[in-house]
């Protein structure tokens, strides 16, 4: 483990000088967190048990130092299940992880129902102030369903130009990135519309047993993830350069990453890593990468960059190309 740390920092000093000019955050978060350090600081431990019966259930995780953030919620319904939700306040971005579901809302402004049928790797959000229901009608398949719910009222534009707004299956959506390591996929408001009036991202990504997603930082939003499958770590550090958290997950473990907090994630050697997260932003928000064949640092190989440590431009040359894998790396 203190291999992995220390190579974590190295790689962030490396980019500190491209982080350093998106180094801002919010005061307050930041003062929340150095209030209450711990080895799972950024692991979101509070939930809170919305429904439990024989029929199904749902869990809503939050995190009461980071106000006003994404909530995430876990639904699962048995074989020919109903549930019923009269009223929700907030933006509901739903992937449906397993089986399929009728999904039926009133939408506030217009109080005409929609009903749309939702097939496994969908992504679909709920308007807030909607009264909705999801019925479960397969006899022999439970319903998984994660959300990203949005408490404070939608970011950018509220207008839908599709009447009702289809679903979009992240599954049929080509990966963004991919080797023999794993892949990752991002959907946006450029992608799927909707997102705009929420302001909310998603994401699902895929490591390897042994397989590393490489070190990165996101200076425009915060992001959520939760272990759909497997297990791995989790390091953070802050944008001082200063180890945050390094810490196992295993299914079911959320937590978040505020931005420009550089962070990767690692699967075990004996297990593969399987997340699925949403961001706070649904404008393009790619993390900037610090490692590897598509770093940042090799745009900013040369003289300067040896100069400020103090090198010749063959050794830092040397240094940031020894990695020749792209975003998901290997394990030594």
């Amino acid at each position: 483990m203190g291999s992995s740390t220390t190579l974590l920092v190295l790689l962030f000093v490396l980019g500190n000088g491209v982080a350093v000019t998106m180094g801002r955050f919010l005061r307050t978060e930041v003062e929340v967190i150095e209030e209450d350090l711990d080895e799972e600081l950024f692991l979101v431990k509070e939930s809170k048990l919305v429904a439990n019966t024989s029929a199904g259930k749902m869990v809503v995780f939050y995190d009461r130092r980071v106000p006003e953030r994404l909530q995430i919620a876990t639904t699962t319904m048995e074989p020919r299940s109903l549930m019923i939700h009269r009223f929700l306040a907030a933006t509901n971005v739903m992937y449906v992880v397993s089986g399929e579901a009728n999904l039926g809302y009133i939408d506030q402004n217009n109080q005409r129902l929609t009903q749309i049928r939702l097939r496994e790797g969908d992504v679909y959000q709920i308007p807030a102030g909607s009264a909705f229901y999801i019925a479960n009608e397969e006899s022999d398949q439970k319903l998984e369903i994660i959300s990203g719910i949005e408490p404070s009222q939608g970011l950018g534009d509220d207008k839908i130009t599709e009447d009702p707004p289809r679903s979009y299956n992240l599954n049929k959506r080509k990966p963004d990135f991919e080797n023999k390591y794993g892949w990752r996929v991002a959907v946006d408001g450029s992608q799927y519309h909707p997102l705009k009036s929420s302001g909310i991202g998603i994401y699902h990504e895929y490591l390897s047993a042994g397989s590393m997603m490489a070190p990165r930082v996101n200076p425009m939003a915060t992001e959520y993830g939760i272990v759909v499958n497997g297990s791995g770590r989790v390091q953070v550090l802050f944008p001082n350069g200063s180890n945050a958290m390094d810490t196992n997950i295993t299914k079911g473990d959320v937590f978040f990453i505020p931005s420009n907090f550089p962070y990767c994630e690692i699967a075990h050697k004996g297990e593969s890593l399987e997340l699925l997260g949403f961001t706070t932003s649904a404008q393009r928000n790619r993390p900037v990468v610090l490692v590897g064949a598509r770093s940042v640092v090799r745009t900013m190989e040369g003289p300067e960059l040896a100069t400020s440590f103090g090198v010749s431009k063959e050794e830092i040359k040397h240094l940031v190309s020894a990695q020749h894998e792209s975003v998901i790396l290997p394990t030594p």
